[in-house]
């Protein structure tokens, strides 16, 4: 018996920070704000790594968060494995 594996909150947080890797690091911290992440502190700094700053303001998202933030993305931005990462969960 097989069954799809399930779709993990990190594999999610992965997948929107690859996703929006196409977006210029000056351009991150407006990125995030708009697809409903909080604003930017101090010490965070997407020119260091914007993979790392975009998975750590996901990082205390619940599932649930995250898909809407991946479909904000998907919307946005637009993006196949996240797509497919999202269309695997089914309706939710």
């Amino acid at each position: 018996m097989s069954s799809t594996p399930a779709v993990t909150p990190a594999a999610l947080r992965e997948a929107i920070a690859g996703a929006l890797h196409v977006v210029k690091a000056y351009e991150l911290a407006a990125a995030c704000e708009y697809l409903g992440l909080e604003p930017q502190k101090p010490d965070e700094d997407p020119f260091h790594s914007k993979r790392i700053y975009v998975r750590s303001r996901l990082q205390k998202k619940t599932l649930s968060e995250l898909v809407d933030i991946a479909r904000r993305v998907i919307s946005e931005y637009g993006d196949d494995d996240l797509q497919a990462l999202v269309g695997a969960l089914g309706p939710v």
